[in-house]
């Protein structure tokens, strides 16, 4: 994993599968999959748990995710991911599979994708869904060959099928227009952080050039990132940071001015309080690491 995986803005997310494949499917074994900020797509998401205990985060409301337990996030839903350690097995020892129905693939097939919510229900049919999902996951578990391709075809539209047969319900009636109003102002003050980050600008004016008020501001934030504004902009910063540390010889001073911070120490101070170490033993001790192993 990434040591700076988890300060990674939350941000729209573009799915992209493979020319011959209409969807994308993700295994996670052996303590590989990592928390994942922070993000939204237009795509509808399910996972299947095999293994340990997944967190997720939609829309600012928490979900544990235990073991043989299928998931499904709605297209444009904001999600954070955090994988946790498995008592009964190896620390970090967590295995999922994830498929992504892309929008236009999913939405071609079933116009009223749009208006549409899916709500998984205690019925025989999910657990025919999860066998669909345990498919896909084998078969991109291994070489694709012959006519597995044909194979994830039929599987990608029996998902489908199950999932607008047996678990769509009007959006409407889940969710409210006002939250359809607070996920488009969301999306768009994210996307604008994210661009701005570097900037010098207080809270106070970042809510009035979107014309809110400080108060409620603050509130769209922490309900839709769980955290304070100070405290998102720093990760925001850190996540920057972070890769100009791993990829330039910039001095600590000019990522720290470069990434938003007023000044090295305050960046130190950020840095280390994640970390451990300061901005600049951690560069050194990563680069020594990454040496070593490039000896080996």
């Amino acid at each position: 994993m990434d040591r700076g995986g988890s300060f990674f803005v939350p941000k729209h997310e573009l799915v992209h599968t493979r020319e011959d494949m209409p969807v994308f499917v993700g295994n996670h074994k052996n303590g590989s999959i990592m928390e994942f900020s922070e993000h939204w797509h237009r795509s509808v998401e399910v996972t299947y748990n095999w293994l340990g205990e997944i967190e997720f985060y939609i829309n600012g409301e928490y979900q544990k995710l235990h073991e043989e337990e299928l998931i499904v996030i709605n297209s444009g839903q904001i999600h954070r991911i955090v994988p946790l350690v498995c008592e009964s097995a190896a620390p970090k020892a967590v295995r999922a599979t994830t498929v992504l129905l892309p929008y236009e693939f999913f939405k071609n097939a079933y116009p009223a994708l749009d208006a549409t919510y899916f709500v998984l229900r205690d019925i025989k049919e999910r657990d025919e869904l999860i066998e669909t999902v345990k498919a896909l996951g084998a078969i991109f578990g291994s070489d694709i060959q012959g006519y597995d391709y044909m194979r994830v075809q039929a599987l990608a539209w029996q998902m489908m099928y199950f999932l607008c047969t047996f678990f769509a319900e009007k959006r409407s009636e889940y969710v409210s227009w006002q939250e359809e109003k607070n996920l488009g102002n969301i999306y768009q003050i994210l996307t604008w952080l994210r661009e701005n980050y570097y900037m010098q600008l207080t809270e106070q004016q970042i809510a009035a050039h979107f014309h809110f008020s400080r108060e409620h501001f603050s509130r769209l934030i922490k309900r839709y990132t769980g955290v304070s504004f100070k405290t998102y902009l720093t990760k925001l910063r850190l996540a920057a940071a972070y890769k100009k540390l791993m990829t330039t010889e910039d001095s600590v001073l000019q990522i720290a001015l470069d990434c938003g911070f007023g000044d090295s120490r305050a960046f130190i101070r950020a840095f280390t309080a994640v970390y451990m170490q300061t901005p600049g033993e951690y560069r050194k001790a990563e680069r020594e690491r990454l040496h070593k192993k490039s000896q080996n």
